[in-house]
């Protein structure tokens, strides 16, 4: 085992999550004024679930409960993001 390399190859995953965080984040903002432009609720409790449940059925064995908080996490910055959008 290589640390460096390790380390290496992990900094390289954040960089690729750090472009699909900012992508998602521009979606986030298209849907936050598609819902103020259509009266709806910012808080979608049945596609929160959805999400979870695809998301966690992606994962590997021993990390799914992992992941699954991961996204929770990813949901209320979403949340929250398009809160701050529409204000």
């Amino acid at each position: 085992m290589d640390l460096e390399k390790i380390r290496k190859e992990i900094d390289e995953i954040d960089k690729a999550i750090v472009e699909y965080f900012n992508k998602r984040m521009r979606l986030v903002k298209q849907i936050a004024q598609y819902k103020k432009q259509n009266g709806m609720n910012i808080s979608d409790k049945s596609r929160e679930k959805e999400v979870l449940n695809n998301v966690t059925s992606l994962a590997d064995e021993g990390v799914k409960e992992y992941c699954k908080s991961l996204f929770s996490v990813l949901i209320e910055i979403s949340k929250t993001y398009q809160e701050d959008t529409l204000h």
